[in-house]
C-alpha cells in the first residue's frame, strides 16, 4: 500500500492509501498544514487528481469520477448509494438523505450511515448530502461541511470559520492531527 499527502484548505489537508494496482483505497482530511510528499505516488491519474484538488480549493468546479476506487470494502448497498451519489450529485449541488435513498433505495437513516463511513472524502461529495430540515452531520463537523458546500458555491472562505476545536461537534483528533468519527 502506498500513502500519500496533499495540501487542500488553509489549515487542512488530504492523506490517503493507494492499492497495489494504483487505486484509491481512502482519502481523509487531515488538520494542520500538510506538504506534499517527494516521491509522489506514480498511478497515471495521479498528476490529475493534485491538479483536480487544487482547482477544487480553489473554488472551480472539478469532476473526481476518472479516479479509480477501491470497492471491495463496502456492503453492495454502500456500493450503490456512494456511486448513484458520485454519479448524480454535482458541484454545488445539494440532495437531502431521503432525496438520495430515493434514487439509490433504502432509508434515509441507512443513506446517513452510508455517508458517515465514506472513505474517500469530496472525491465521492458526502458532505452535498443534507438534512431536511438544516445541514445535517458530518464526519469531519458541521463546520467543515458548511465550508465545502459554501467553496462549491463561490462563497470566499474565511480563515477563523474554517477552524473547529477539537471536541465541539462530538470529534476529538487523534495522534499526528487525523480528524477522526465520534466513537471511532
Amino acid at each position: 500500500m502506498n500513502t500519500f499527502r496533499l495540501p487542500f484548505l488553509p489549515g487542512y489537508g488530504l492523506t490517503g492509501t493507494l492499492d497495489g494496482s494504483g487505486r484509491l483505497r481512502e482519502l481523509r482530511l487531515a488538520e494542520g498544514p500538510v506538504t506534499p510528499q517527494q516521491p509522489r505516488p506514480s498511478p497515471p491519474w495521479w498528476e490529475a487528481f493534485a491538479e483536480a484538488v487544487a482547482r477544487y480549493a480553489g473554488g472551480r468546479p472539478v469532476d473526481f469520477r476518472f479516479v479509480p476506487l477501491v470497492w471491495g470494502g463496502l456492503t453492495p448497498y454502500a456500493r450503490r448509494v456512494l456511486r448513484t451519489l458520485q454519479e448524480r450529485v454535482s458541484w454545488g449541488e445539494c440532495v437531502t438523505y431521503g432525496d438520495l435513498a430515493r434514487m439509490s433505495g433504502g432509508s434515509p437513516r441507512a443513506v446517513g450511515q452510508v455517508m458517515r463511513r465514506n472513505p474517500w472524502v469530496i472525491v465521492v461529495p458526502c458532505h452535498r448530502v443534507c438534512a431536511a430540515r438544516g445541514i445535517g452531520g458530518y464526519a469531519y463537523g458541521t463546520k467543515i461541511k458548511q465550508m465545502l458546500l459554501d467553496l462549491e458555491r463561490g462563497v470566499p472562505l474565511n480563515r477563523e470559520d474554517i477552524h473547529e476545536p477539537a471536541g465541539t461537534h462530538g470529534r476529538g483528533v487523534r495522534p499526528g492531527g487525523l480528524l477522526h468519527l465520534r466513537g471511532g
